[in-house]
């Protein structure tokens, strides 16, 4: 998610203009981001934690990683555009067939959340 500070710079970046994903960004999207979150946290019986990372910046790219540390991960890569209303690339990589790319990826979503200020949504965090 992107923090408030992010919200303001990517405003000011777009000298005020509204663009139909600026929904993607807004309040009202990350409250609802939230709510959905803090109920899988909070799904009586779950076990493990939720955290949700607020950056401060807008990324160059999005991330879904699955079993980051085993040889059977899998990581799909969406990379963002700039100025077109075309769709963004996306693919999948797998620690097996590609591991250079694979490890690549995981470690740049290592090096995005250490630059988010994090909120933990379980309840007991177990």
């Amino acid at each position: 998610m992107l923090s408030k500070e992010g919200r303001d710079l990517v405003q000011r970046h777009l000298g005020g203009k509204v663009f139909a994903r600026d929904f993607f960004f807004s309040k009202e999207q990350q409250l609802s981001d939230k709510n959905f979150s803090s109920a899988i946290a909070n799904t009586p019986g779950s076990i493990g934690k939720v955290e949700i990372g607020y950056l401060p910046y807008v990324p160059s790219f999005g991330l879904v990683i699955i079993d980051p540390d085993q040889p059977h991960g899998t990581c799909f890569v969406e990379l963002y555009h700039h100025r077109s209303a075309e769709p963004n690339p996306a693919f999948e990589l797998r620690a097996s067939e590609d591991p250079f790319w694979y490890n690549f990826f995981v470690n740049q979503y290592k090096i995005l959340w250490e630059s988010c200020r994090i909120e933990e949504l379980s309840k007991n965090g177990k």
